[in-house]
């Protein structure tokens, strides 16, 4: 999977803001760094709550994640990531 799929991921978990991506990625470098981390190296995270790093690693289902972009793709609709 490239790194837009990961950057897809991230940003459309329930209640992550901006700062709360801003604040992961500047620790981790890279959404699948994200991906590969645990709750615990996440929560770890200024800013990151148990509750919300736990939301993030729920939300880590490669299988629904592939779903919904292929719905946007059957949609015509485009994901444009600018990192």
């Amino acid at each position: 999977m490239n790194e837009d799929f990961y950057m897809m991921w991230l940003t459309a978990i329930d209640k992550m803001t901006v700062k709360k991506a801003y604040r992961l990625l500047s620790h981790f470098g890279t959404p699948r760094e994200i991906w590969d981390a645990d709750k615990s190296i996440i929560a770890s995270v200024n800013g990151i709550s148990d509750e919300f790093a736990q939301k993030i690693c729920v939300s880590k289902d490669a299988d629904e994640q592939k779903e919904k972009i292929c719905r946007l793709e059957e949609l015509g609709i485009s994901y444009i990531s600018i990192n």
